[in-house]
């Protein structure tokens, strides 16, 4: 079995694969170290490039304060309609110039390669890049570009050029403490080079996710995902071996792709 997440992440994937990429980066700008603090409190960060002189710019400020107050009110909503909510800051996300002749910001704008005025980066709490809109962006894709917390750690490990064992269980799966064994020892003959991300059948945040792998919600599964983000193999419950997810990582990929073990990708 082989698929793709979804076109947008693909796209995201295949951009920072091409271009750039955070893995081995140091960035220690003020705009990245706004973006760490934001990240701390589990806020989602616009990372505007360039000015609003421009109509370009204008345009896409505007559509940034927009999403900006649309979220960050539901977000406000939300932790009133919940007691037990333990959130100190209801902000969903928040916005972060930066200009692109700003000299302390050098290392940040080159790391990303950004010339086009205006550029926006989505980043999450954990530093994964979820989007990236040069030149315009509608309010949809901005809002659709903010993942879930699995989601960002799923495309955090391909970002940096790892593997990720994607597990949807069922909360009761009588199994599922064999299928974690499994998928520890498989990861640990891949040390580095492969996340494990378990998504519970239960937890409404991450149905999206689980619809966007085709995951059923009364089975338990694992899917193996590599690098820029293709699915290639699907194991269903106590076929999730050491043998078979490591045969699934080790199988050479079509078109010249490299096994996950090289560590060339594709």
């Amino acid at each position: 079995m082989k698929k793709t997440i979804s076109v947008f992440v693909i796209a995201v994937f295949s951009f920072f694969f091409t271009h750039a990429s955070l893995a081995g980066a140091t960035i220690e700008t003020p705009a990245w170290q706004k973006v760490k603090a934001l990240g701390k409190q589990g806020i989602y960060t616009f990372l505007f490039f360039g000015d609003t002189k421009s109509e370009a710019g204008k345009s896409m400020r505007a559509s940034l304060n927009e999403v900006e107050k649309e979220l960050n009110t539901k977000g406000a909503d939300s932790d009133k309609n919940n007691a037990n909510s333990k959130n100190q800051n209801s902000s969903v996300v928040d916005v972060v110039e930066v200009s692109l002749d700003e000299p302390e910001e050098q290392v940040l704008i080159q790391n990303f390669r950004l010339q086009r005025n205006p550029t926006v980066l989505v980043v999450a709490p954990n530093e994964a890049i979820t989007g990236y809109f040069a030149g315009t962006a509608d309010k949809e894709s901005l809002i659709s570009s903010i993942r879930s917390a699995k989601e960002a750690d799923i495309i955090k490990g391909l970002q940096e050029g790892r593997a990720a064992f994607v597990c949807f269980h069922k909360e009761k799966d009588l199994d599922l403490a064999a299928i974690k064994k499994n998928l520890d020892s498989a990861g640990n003959n891949f040390k580095g080079m492969v996340g494990i991300i378990y998504a519970s059948s239960d937890d409404k945040k991450e149905e999206k996710l689980r619809e966007s792998f085709g995951a059923l919600p009364d089975e338990t599964a694992v899917y193996v995902v590599v690098p820029p983000g293709a699915v290639v193999a699907k194991l269903k419950g106590l076929d999730a071996t050491k043998e078979n997810l490591m045969k699934a990582l080790l199988a050479p990929r079509k078109g010249g792709c490299c096994p996950v073990s090289s560590k060339k990708g594709c």
